[in-house]
């Protein structure tokens, strides 16, 4: 057994030698083990290593992402979002935008404006709707009744 500073012996593992060609390769960036050297495993998809020997992979940050084995997340596009963690950013839902790159959420349009398609970067202003009865003049929110007008 091998002893520490103060002469107290401690366990040492089985692949430990001190002679330098007898180390053991590190794990590469994108992988990591229990001590950090083989066997490796590939970080998994939302998780990434950048540094070689790793003995954990980090989670992606919000609005980023990743696949198995990565050593960098990548930055969701404008028109998209991603949770912490996430294993690929998703496109915004039909009513909802994102102007900016690397969210963790898309915004809903707002009153009197809508989008139908999907990774929206901005939502569009609806027609103006006016209707009458008689002598009074009224505004219509209009954003169920654009999708049938973009339809047509």
């Amino acid at each position: 057994a091998r002893v520490d500073g103060n002469g107290l012996p401690f366990l040492v593992p089985d692949w430990f030698n001190d002679e330098i060609d007898d180390c053991l390769d590190e794990c590469r960036a994108g992988t990591y083990s229990i001590w950090g050297v083989p066997p490796c495993v590939p970080c998994p998809a939302g998780r990434f290593s950048f540094a070689n020997g790793s003995t954990e992979c980090s989670p992606c940050p919000s609005g980023f992402s990743s696949a198995s084995g990565a050593t960098v997340c990548t930055q969701c596009l404008a028109g998209s979002f991603a949770l912490a963690g996430s294993s690929s950013c998703t496109l915004c839902a039909a009513g909802q935008f994102q102007p900016s790159p690397g969210q963790a959420a898309c915004e809903l349009c707002a009153m009197d404006t809508f989008k139908q398609a999907t990774g929206a970067l901005v939502c569009d202003v609806c027609p103006l709707r006016v209707q009458s009865t008689e002598d009074t003049f009224y505004y219509k929110d209009c954003r169920t009744a654009c999708a049938a007008d973009e339809a047509n």
